[in-house]
């Protein structure tokens, strides 16, 4: 009895020591100075609920917050953090063509899951993704019409999508291998969970209009991130990155 009540005490403790080394990294990115007017959508088609916003660029009026940055683990072998394997989650995240856009304008999947695109809109639409190691995406969707695709690689990098018939619609889809990734909401804050703990973890940030390996301002400091990279090291807990400030001019 008593062996037995220390090995569960021992995978208790085990159990315990191995969640105080799990971190999570919470970052909120802001605009810096004047910010860029939003952009309407023109020559919209007949159906159509006005006005159509273009979502590259989303930033709140209130506090400056960027929504749709991507901040990721970089597992890249030059330079890269390197994790252990991870397994397969088998996810299924929706794209839908809603009033002449993608909703959402971005997702972030991994390798296993499938997406699923889907048309709301009361027209055809084709549904392009340019992928690079996944199979290209080219989707004639009638009305109401949906199709799944399997994501099986990991894409070096967020992949566009976009329309065959409507230029105006642009989205993006990231494809890792790892679950360490997460999109700035409409406040500009994101937060990565579970990091492994104690080490220091390489990030990669993707903006699509920002350029991140120009001049940026962390806490009110100027940095540079060569090729939107950064170092941040992880502790167990809560470790707040901070505000990470671009200023407007960065925004192509």
């Amino acid at each position: 009895m008593r062996a037995s009540l220390l090995i569960v005490a021992s995978c208790f403790w085990s159990t315990v020591a191995a969640a105080q080394q799990l971190g999570d990294l919470k970052i909120t990115f802001q605009a810096k100075g004047d910010i860029p007017k939003a952009k309407v959508i023109r020559g919209v088609p007949a159906g159509a609920a006005m006005p159509i916003n273009d979502d590259s660029l989303v930033i709140n009026t209130k506090n400056q917050g960027v929504a749709n940055v991507l901040v990721h683990v970089y597992t890249g072998t030059r330079g890269g953090t390197q994790l252990p394997k991870q397994e397969h989650r088998n996810y299924k995240q929706t794209v839908t063509c809603r009033n002449f856009s993608f909703d959402p304008h971005f997702i972030v999947a991994q390798v296993g899951d499938t997406v699923e695109f889907v048309n709301s809109d009361p027209v055809a639409q084709i549904v392009n993704v340019a992928f690079l190691r996944n199979s290209v995406v080219n989707l004639v969707l009638s009305a109401n019409q949906s199709r799944e695709i399997a994501l099986k690689l990991p894409e070096p990098s967020p992949m566009p999508v976009s329309s065959g018939i409507h230029p105006w619609m642009k989205g993006w889809i990231a494809v890792l291998d790892h679950p360490f990734a997460s999109l700035s909401d409409e406040n500009g804050e994101l937060t990565i969970k579970n990091l492994p703990a104690g080490d220091v973890v390489v990030f990669r940030a993707f903006h699509e209009r920002a350029k991140f390996s120009e001049k940026i301002f962390v806490n009110g400091n100027q940095v540079q991130w060569v090729r939107n990279r950064f170092e941040v090291p992880i502790k167990p807990g809560l470790n707040d990155f901070g505000i990470v400030q671009i200023p407007s001019d960065q925004f192509k």
